[in-house]
């Protein structure tokens, strides 16, 4: 549950769910489904990753500099995007999958 509890409470700090009326469980729900669909059989690309990447796009955008840069939408949208970003990713290259026809 890696990314479940990690973006549900990031966007929580940032009052995002707040903001933008999101119902927290049925926010919940649909992040469990997203995680589900995370194969965590593959060694990189999984869960774990999608996590890390989602808290260094929250690291970053606490910047002092980025302070009236982002509007809350494009804030909830890059931590939305870093969480789903390589959601059913099978754990190998484009190029491996056009080789082996899969």
């Amino acid at each position: 549950m890696y990314i479940c509890v990690h973006i549900y409470f990031t966007l929580q700090k940032r009052d995002l769910l707040k903001t933008f009326c999101i119902d927290p469980r049925v926010f919940v729900r649909y992040l469990l489904r997203v995680e589900s669909t995370y194969h965590a059989d593959v060694p990189y690309h999984n869960s774990m990753h999608a996590a890390d990447v989602l808290q260094t796009a929250h690291f970053l955008l606490q910047a002092e500099a980025l302070d009236d840069v982002f509007s809350d939408l494009e804030i909830l949208a890059v931590l939305f995007a870093a969480a789903i970003h390589d959601v059913d990713h099978p754990g190998v290259t484009n190029q491996f999958l056009i080789n082996t026809g899969k």
